[in-house]
């Protein structure tokens, strides 16, 4: 996973944060996405310290199709993690 772009949710706890803290010492770039902005900000600082390539989008609750939509369009994910990571 090596250079790869993931996008995790569920990031502040449980298996979505395992398997961000994981993939990203694995080298893989991270966006991070969950309900917890205090959260995702904290986890996000503390994989950055150890050199690990993390981006997060607060407020995301992706339970429905239409939360998933609203959020890449209002908080512009995409066009942050394009930016972040060149794709």
């Amino acid at each position: 996973i090596q250079d790869q772009v993931m996008v995790i949710t569920g990031a502040t706890s449980g298996i979505g944060l395992t398997t961000a803290r994981r993939a990203a010492e694995r080298g893989a770039r991270v966006v991070l996405a969950a309900r917890n902005a205090e959260a995702l900000g904290k986890i996000t600082a503390e994989m950055a310290q150890a050199g690990e390539g993390a981006l997060y989008s607060p407020g995301a609750d992706l339970k429905e199709r239409q939360g998933y939509e609203g959020h890449v369009c209002e908080s512009s994910l995409y066009t942050r993690l394009t930016t972040a990571f060149g794709r």
